[in-house]
């Protein structure tokens, strides 16, 4: 699920009207959306952490799994991608069960 995307300074700015501050975040909305699924290609080559740069927009993509005192644990995500399986919301909730089965509490993170 992604944020509302809204201009900065609230509803819309005074140098733009409603109309072009509409489009303006409709594009910046659909420029996120297209990273998006071009970051969830390279998850499924393998990759944790995913940063592109198109244009003016820079987009982050990190997952990471942690333990009960918060420290990060190491994962692989290559043998996901070579088992074919789809890495989405899904697969990575049961990514911290999967591979750390006898600790108690270990969390996937998505940012």
């Amino acid at each position: 699920v992604a944020p509302t995307i809204v201009p900065l300074h609230g509803s819309h700015t005074s140098d733009l009207s409603v109309a072009e501050t509409r489009r303006s975040v409709r594009c910046v909305e659909l420029r996120v959306w297209e990273l998006c699924r071009y970051a969830q290609h390279y998850l499924s080559q393998g990759f944790s952490t995913v940063v592109i740069r198109k244009g003016g927009f820079v987009y982050v993509y990190v997952t990471w799994l942690q333990d009960a005192e918060r420290a990060m644990l190491p994962f692989d995500l290559p043998s996901l991608a070579r088992a074919n399986v789809a890495i989405d919301g899904p697969v990575l909730s049961d990514l911290a069960q999967r591979l750390y089965p006898t600790q108690r509490f270990v969390q996937c993170f998505e940012m």
